[in-house]
């Protein structure tokens, strides 16, 4: 019985030791991961209209969001075509402005459009005539 007693303290013994020696030898696993290029453009919505209006009035809409999500630098442009008559009275303007290096992340831009039938121009518009401009906005990831 002694000798089962010593046989199971030296296995016992033997089996930490040998737990005792792995643990004091780590092993370091590594982790890579490459991350590809991510770019998306939305605008929450397309159409804003000021109809019906009234001369001798100001019109603002601040409603529209465009987001854009990059993990570069990116550039933001835009461009208009607006109805000839339209052109002295109706105005729009984004916050931050268009440029180019625009920081990576998410960037929200709010477009504001403002028509001014207060101006003198605005008796050149005809009444009940739909007027139409058009508003394009363009983001584009760097290289």
């Amino acid at each position: 019985m002694k000798r089962m007693v010593i046989a199971a303290i030296m296995v016992a013994a033997l089996v930490f030791g040998v737990i005792g020696y792995a643990s004091g030898n780590p092993q370091n696993v590594l982790v890579t991961a490459r991350v590809n290029p991510a770019f998306s453009m939305t605008i929450n919505q397309n159409a804003v209209s000021f109809s019906p209006v009234n001369l001798g009035s100001v019109y603002t809409n601040n409603s529209t969001m465009i987001t854009v999500k990059s993990n570069k630098l990116w550039d933001f442009s835009k461009s208009s075509v607006v109805a000839t008559p339209l052109v002295p009275v109706l105005s729009e303007s984004t916050s931050p402005t268009a440029g180019v290096n625009k920081p990576k992340g998410v960037s929200n831009i709010t477009a504001t459009y403002n028509l001014d039938l207060t101006l003198d121009q605005a008796y050149n518009l005809d009444p009940g005539v739909d007027y139409v401009a058009t508003y394009t906005y363009t983001g584009v990831q760097q290289p």
